[in-house]
């Protein structure tokens, strides 16, 4: 009964998004029908952006206020704990992003975080070290879907791009400690500094706390000494940028809740 031309919103609790249920896929056609449709959902504790559902619409998989199943500041694919927030004008979603609620991660501009490649994380409880070496940098930025544009910056200049790798979730074998820790292979897009505190700082489950990451990037510099600036480009025109690169073990936007 709502006329073609129109918005449409559809807020769900688990997403539609990889779902063969044929109830599922009759709301998608049903939906790209419209001039415009999103779905808002929610259920897994991380982002997820699907610009183009099978037959129509896009669905925005929001992260959770409450972090990681209420245990963090930061939900499993490194997201920091938030919400979305929408600009609607007339039929169209003019434009939107995500804004976090904890302390150093509340700003509008807190979108991306850098890591180098050979990065260490995690704890007593299990330790984790990177593989994609020291000469490669790797951002989790956070909202982004396949139609930003990511730019490196090497001491003011600009060399390339990153690219935007696809999700690849593992649970690899588990190492004995600090000289010998768990060892992501590079094809796994998940964020190991989330996973490092949740599981080997906070010793949560490794099944349920080692989430899938659908927005990390990779490049691999051409000076890895030089000071270092990401810039990320949303749909809009919006620039975020970023030019610190966490230290191995750095926790210390996890110690205020």
């Amino acid at each position: 009964f709502v006329p073609k031309d129109k918005l449409v919103i559809l807020c769900v609790h688990i997403p539609l998004v990889n779902s063969s249920e044929k109830s599922v896929q009759q709301v998608i056609s049903m939906l790209a029908e419209y001039q415009e449709a999103h779905i808002m959902s929610g259920h897994t504790h991380y982002m997820g952006n699907e610009p183009t559902l099978s037959k129509g619409g896009y669905e925005h998989v929001h992260a959770a206020v409450c972090g990681a199943w209420w245990y963090a500041n930061t939900n499993g694919d490194g997201s920091p704990n938030g919400y979305g927030v929408y600009d609607i004008e007339g039929n169209t979603i003019k434009n939107w992003y995500y804004k976090g609620v904890n302390t150093n991660m509340d700003d509008v501009s807190y979108q991306i975080r850098l890591y180098r490649g050979d990065h260490k994380s995690g704890g007593s409880k299990e330790y984790y070290a990177q593989q994609h070496g020291d000469g490669v940098l790797l951002a989790n930025v956070f909202n982004s879907d396949p139609s930003w544009t990511v730019k490196v910056y090497e001491n003011g200049t600009y060399t390339g791009n990153m690219v935007r790798m696809p999700n690849k979730k593992e649970i690899p074998t588990k190492g004995t400690g600090v000289d010998n820790p768990t060892k992501p292979s590079v094809n796994s897009s998940q964020d190991w500094w989330a996973i490092g505190y949740l599981v080997g700082v906070k010793g949560r489950s490794r099944d349920s706390y080692s989430t899938n990451g659908f927005h990390l990037y990779k490049y691999t510099l051409k000076d890895k000494n030089a000071a270092v600036r990401v810039e990320a480009t949303d749909q809009f025109g919006n620039v975020y940028s970023a030019t610190t690169i966490t230290e191995d073990y750095d926790y210390s936007l996890m110690s205020v809740k």
